[in-house]
């Protein structure tokens, strides 16, 4: 027999707007209090969770450096030996996919000003449609 409250159990609360896909590699996590070297446990555009000892304050600034990549963030929550970071700036898809080993998203060539037909209107155009 069900609960009568399962019938209006709710959901936890989704607070990320991006997910986050797991991945392992070397970070530092520098703010005007110190330096702390660790893990970059999980990576999206918009935030990351760090493995580090002791791990700073929630609210405190801090540059973000992993591979060869380094990004302004705060620190939006700190427990035992991880905390997570909201970066200031959306990182590219194209970091994300380079930090996860994944190949970068191809987004094809970009349209080329002289295929652009000047001074007609769309409307005038003969669709394949029309033929």
């Amino acid at each position: 027999m069900a609960s009568p409250w399962a019938a209006t159990a709710h959901a936890p609360i989704e607070r990320r707007l991006v997910g986050r896909a797991r991945t392992d590699c070397a970070a530092r996590l520098q703010t005007p209090g110190g330096d702390w070297h660790g893990r970059l446990w999980d990576l999206s555009e918009t935030g990351a969770r760090i493995h580090v000892a002791h791990p700073p304050a929630e609210g405190v600034l801090a540059l973000l450096k992993w591979h060869h990549h380094e990004v302004f963030c705060r620190v939006v929550w700190s427990a035992d030996d991880m905390c997570g970071v909201q970066f200031e700036r959306r990182l590219s898809d194209d970091v994300v996919a380079e930090t996860l080993g994944e190949a970068p998203v191809d987004r094809g060539p970009a349209a080329s000003v002289g295929s652009i037909p000047v001074g007609q209107r769309r409307s005038r155009l003969r669709s394949v449609d029309d033929a």
